[in-house]
Formats: structure tokens, sequence, C-alpha cells
């Protein structure tokens, strides 16, 4: 209220001072002298356009400063609405979540780099495997990191699918080169996506790596 009442006064103020300048002027130029009646008569058939002029020069401060407390209001609103949402949210579990799913994605990373010395343990990656799988079940669904994690699973997968049919240490070694790459950038991109996650809900717990 001290704010709106400030531009107000200001506002006044300037007309006030433009109109006694006007006025000034007027007279000193010998355009309008104010020694008759008449002369006062026509400086009064001024006052309704300064009146008006004034009125808009206040509609203009007041509407910026309505623009402006709509978009504080704005703000406010949609940091209420995000501080709803992450109230009705178990965090600590979510936490869990999050720790798990960085340890199954580099267990999984491990396993399948492996394949960049030509050797490849069907067992412990389908151990691996089933990890990202089982993770991939129970975490939220509107997680931010839920897409890129599905995008790094399943490069994963398909990597894991072929190089069961790879015999050599060659042929495999050849795969991890033409493969390896993807699946290295999309478990960097999950890493980032899980840390942005945990900052989001506010905790200072170490992550797990």
């Amino acid at each position: 209220m001290a704010r709106f009442l400030t531009i107000v006064l200001c506002v006044l103020l300037i007309g006030f001072t433009a109109m006694a300048a006007t006025v000034w002027a007027l007279g000193s130029y010998g355009v309008l002298a104010l020694d008759s009646d008449t002369n006062r008569l026509e400086l009064l058939k001024l006052v309704p356009t300064t009146l008006a002029f004034l009125a808009s020069l206040t509609a203009a401060a007041v509407s910026v400063l309505v623009a402006g407390k709509q978009q504080a209001s704005a703000r406010s609103l949609e940091e209420f609405k995000a501080n709803l949402a992450l109230s009705g949210r178990n965090v600590e579990r979510e936490y869990g979540l999050i720790d798990q799913a960085k340890l199954a994605a580099s267990v999984y990373v491990n396993k399948l780099r492996q394949l960049e010395d030509g050797l490849f343990d069907a067992t412990s990656v389908r151990d691996a495997e089933n990890g990202v799988m089982t993770l991939g079940n129970i975490l939220p669904r509107d997680v931010s990191y839920l897409a890129v994690w599905y995008r790094f699973a399943q490069q994963g997968f398909c990597i894991a699918d072929v190089a069961k049919r790879r015999k050599t240490k060659t042929d495999r070694q050849e795969l991890w080169r033409e493969e390896g790459p993807i699946l290295g950038d999309l478990f960097e991109k999950v890493t980032q996506a899980l840390d942005q996650e945990r900052a989001i809900l506010g905790t200072s717990v170490p992550i797990a790596s």
C-alpha cells in the first residue's frame, strides 16, 4: 500500500508541476496573461484536460504496479504448488530409490564394460540386468529421470542380447567399440538426472556411487 501511495503522489506531483510550468510559460511569453477574467476563464478550460492527463498517468502507474503484483503472486503460487507436491511425496523412500538406481546402473555398466576386454559373463550380466529391470518397475512414474533411465536400460539390454551371440574376443571388443560409448553417455545422463532429482528433494545425505 505504501508503494502504491508513493507512486500515485509522484504521478500527481509530476502532473501538477507540468501544469504549473505550462501556465508559467504561457504567461511569461505573453500567450496567456492572467490579468483579466476572460483569460482566467480560458485557463479554467484547461483544467478538465489536465485532470484527464493526470488520470491517465495514474492509471498507467497503477497498471504497472498491478502487473508486478500479479507476477509476484503467480511466482508465489507456483512455489506453493511445488512445495505442496513435494510435501505429499515419500521423500525418504525416493532418496533410497535414487541410491539404488545409481548403484544398479553402475553395476550394470561395469559388467558390460568387460566386453572391452573381450569378456562376457552371462550370469553376472543377467543379475545386473534384473536389478535394472526391478528398479524400472518400482521407480515413481513422475520423476524427472525416468525417461533417461529407460533409454539407458534399453541400450544395455540390446548390448547384452547381441553379446550373447558373439563367440570370440574380437567380436565382443568390436561390439563394445560400437555401442559402449552410447551406453557410457546414457550412464552419465542417468547419473546427472539422479543427482538433480536428489537436489530437488533437498537432501544433504551423501549419494552412493
